[in-house]
């Protein structure tokens, strides 16, 4: 299915292609596109990074949904759209800074592969755009509540 066209919410849950990256597409998507859209969203007041987040997390359950249709799979690996919401939710109340950013992202993988309760069990119960986003979002939780820990043990905005 890889040649296959896909459709405009297809080539957006796929972030334009990156999904194709051969080797950990997940991680390497956040990290390329996940890091300076994190310094995007951090540099608007939190209300409106926070609405931003809401209406791209909308906007994710929607393509997200549709590229599954698309590439006939559930949860298809291209799909990575959803860990950049994910990260996002990591991010958007953590102090300012490079080390925040860094930390997020590493937690962050770490729940999204790890996938501890109820991720799991919820990613098998939801299903959908709205099933391959709130994994990410949950994992998302996780990591900025370990994320959060680490700024204050280390005193580190």
């Amino acid at each position: 299915m890889r040649g296959k066209r896909l459709s405009t919410w297809g080539r957006l849950a796929t972030l334009g292609g990156m999904g194709n990256i051969p080797v950990a597409p997940g991680t390497a998507a956040t990290f390329l596109a996940g890091i300076p859209a994190a310094y995007a969203l951090k540099s608007l007041p939190i209300p409106l990074g926070l609405f931003f987040l809401l209406i791209l997390l909308a906007l994710s359950c929607r393509a997200c949904s549709r590229a599954e249709e698309e590439l006939g799979e559930k949860d298809p690996g291209r799909v990575v759209l959803d860990e950049i919401v994910g990260y996002l939710v990591t991010i958007l109340f953590l102090p300012q800074g490079f080390g925040p950013l860094l930390w997020g992202f590493a937690a962050f993988r770490l729940f999204d592969i790890w996938k501890p309760w109820p991720i799991r069990s919820m990613e098998a119960r939801v299903s959908g755009g709205l099933g391959i986003v709130l994994d990410d979002v949950l994992a998302g939780l996780y990591a900025f509540a370990l994320t959060t820990m680490l700024c204050f043990a280390f005193n580190r905005p």
